[in-house]
């Protein structure tokens, strides 16, 4: 990240209609593109990834799966998971 530009300058809440609806959005997400295109969102507490390039990537990389993490408070209590599994937001690919 260049040293010039300062965290907050690169976040924003995607769950804020207000934020989302700012006239300072897109020249926010320019910025973020520009300069820190795979960037970890304190506020968000996300992955926001901003060029095709490094989308495609994580589509293609486990890392980046929804899987592993739908199941995951289910597994740590061993309890088998519900319908929670099934949700279109919780798969990759062609479940999805």
């Amino acid at each position: 990240m260049s040293a010039q530009v300062l965290e907050e300058d690169l976040e924003f809440d995607m769950t804020s209609v207000e934020s989302l609806h700012d006239e300072r959005l897109l020249p926010k997400l320019a910025k973020l593109r520009d300069c820190d295109p795979v960037h970890w969102s304190k506020t968000n507490r996300c992955w926001q990834i901003t060029t095709y390039e490094d989308v495609a990537a994580a589509f293609q990389d486990a890392r980046f799966s929804n899987v592993r993490m739908s199941t995951y408070a289910f597994r740590i209590c061993g309890l088998a998971p519900p319908a929670v599994s099934e949700l279109v937001l919780r798969v990759d690919r062609e479940s999805h």
